[in-house]
């Protein structure tokens, strides 16, 4: 409750922040003028004037940034749709790759220099994942090239995903492989996190649900390009084994369109049906 009350209180956004900004500066300056107007003060007129002055001209900078570059007055909570931030970004964001190369390079001569098992070590395990995954995370949502994907795709291949088994890791591996056009890749990795999830008991069936879906999803947008007939009802199958476990993927896959190639199969209506 008071957590929520907080965000209520505080300004999270430009606008927020010019209005406190200003209220402040004019009831400092208000509260001057009063001490300096019972002391009849030669600065008397000179701070009238910044009353005045001062606040007409940040609602001249105001009106000018509002017609000249709206969306920088707005903060990215306030956009309905994070993709209409992120579009905000330019084209050519190759440059908040910030030579990822470089940050891992710099994470793996720590690691070379320390020994795995001891406490040092294990914690730069921690930041080496946990920064591929922010990495990764950019790489998702951003407009990186291919070529700067690469790094990051590296990156989470040298992690040992595999054992124990990671499949935050393994998500974010096939969303990548999917950016860069390796459909075949993200469905191989699917297929094993699957099988190593099942053989180890240690994916939970709302996590089989999660990969069967993306199986079928991979496997959907493979169809339009070959062998139509196996693609489809390796798609067919897997979703159908998504939906046994949970029914909302009936639902996702009506509106999905992963599943355009297929939408017209009577299979594929009877299955979502």
């Amino acid at each position: 409750m008071m957590e929520s009350r907080k965000h209520r209180i505080y300004p999270t956004n430009p606008l927020g922040i010019i209005a406190l900004f200003v209220f402040f500066i004019e009831a400092i300056s208000t509260f001057s003028l009063k001490i300096l107007a019972d002391t009849h003060s030669e600065y008397v007129s000179a701070l009238v004037y910044f009353i005045i002055l001062f606040p007409s001209a940040i609602a001249v900078m105001f009106f000018l940034t509002l017609w000249c570059k709206r969306e920088a007055l707005f903060a990215p909570g306030d956009f309905k749709d994070e993709s209409n931030f992120l579009s905000l970004f330019p084209d050519n964001s190759d440059p908040i790759a910030l030579d990822l190369n470089s940050i891992f390079s710099t994470i793996a001569a720590q690691k070379a220099s320390t020994p795995p098992n001891t406490t040092q070590g294990k914690k730069l395990n921690k930041v080496e994942r946990s920064f591929a995954l922010s990495a990764a995370t950019l790489g998702v949502q951003s407009n990186l090239s291919p070529e700067n994907l690469g790094p990051i795709i590296k990156k989470l291949e040298s992690l040992p995903w595999r054992k124990p088994l990671d499949p935050q890791v393994a998500s974010y591996l096939t969303l990548l492989y999917r950016r860069v056009g390796k459909v075949k890749k993200a469905i191989s990795i699917l297929s094993e996190v699957l099988s190593l999830g099942v053989q180890s008991e240690s994916l939970s069936k709302k996590e089989q649900a999660h990969f069967l879906y993306n199986l079928a999803c991979y496997n959907s947008l493979l169809s339009a390009d070959s062998d139509k007939d196996k693609f489809t009802q390796r798609a067919l199958a897997h979703l159908k084994r998504a939906i046994d476990i949970n029914e909302k993927y009936k639902r996702k896959a009506q509106t999905d369109p992963d599943f355009d190639p297929i939408r017209n199969s009577g299979e594929f209506i009877e299955v979502i049906s």
